[in-house]
């Protein structure tokens, strides 16, 4: 009953961490793990990390475009001139539904004028968008992220007002116990449980475990 679990094909997760904590990591080994061979799952890339970079058989997609087969996908926006577009095509993801989203760095997420990313969050589980947020600033995050999250991930956070923000939506006393390096703190919403986890595999084995759950992207001449 009490055992730990991995965030469910409907679930929102939420991943915090500050530079350097393995953040990118325990996303991408959750992402290996994510339904995209049964849904579009699409990697918006605000970070151009080399992790996400080096997943060679995603699909790269614009923010005219919407996949529709299962897969994975690779968005990257620009996060100063992108803003409107950005959040037209999240909008789009919300009339569609059905399409699971990785998100690095949410704190780029535009959530002004439409709401988009706000639907998303409040009603992604019976819509069925899934979310996979990362964020190295929590005091600056919408409430959404925390209030809607399932689960929530917390790495190392050096910044005292960071943990402050973390603390209001998960019991953790980062003051009473500090992880050795790359252990994490996973809080189970619905169970209000809190687990803590050893380190994720390996970059390495995270993409080619991707690799391997990926078809071979066809070229035509």
């Amino acid at each position: 009953m009490n055992s730990f679990e991995m965030p469910r094909a409907d679930h929102r997760t939420l991943i915090l961490g500050s530079t350097g904590s393995g953040k990118t990591t325990v996303g991408a080994w959750l992402l290996s793990h994510a339904p995209f061979h049964t849904m579009p799952y699409v990697i918006i890339d605000y970070k151009r990390d080399k992790l996400l970079n080096s997943i060679d058989r995603s699909i790269p997609i614009g923010l005219n475009e919407l996949p529709d087969k299962p897969g994975l996908y690779h968005l990257r926006p620009n996060p100063i001139s992108d803003d409107d577009a950005m959040e037209n095509w999240l909008l789009k993801v919300w009339h569609k539904r059905n399409i699971g989203l990785y998100i690095d760095e949410a704190l780029r997420i535009p959530a002004n004028r439409t709401g988009a990313f706000e639907a998303i969050q409040t009603q992604g589980r019976a819509l069925r968008i899934p979310t996979i947020s990362l964020s190295q600033r929590p005091v600056s995050l919408n409430r959404f992220a925390f209030s809607e999250a399932n689960h929530v991930v917390a790495l190392r956070l050096t910044d005292r007002r960071d943990r402050k923000t973390v603390s209001e939506y998960v019991p953790i006393d980062y003051d009473a116990e500090r992880l050795p390096e790359y252990h994490s703190r996973w809080y189970n919403v619905e169970k209000n449980r809190l687990f803590v986890v050893r380190p994720v595999p390996r970059a390495e084995e995270i993409l080619e475990r991707i690799r391997a759950r990926l078809k071979p992207r066809r070229y035509t001449i």
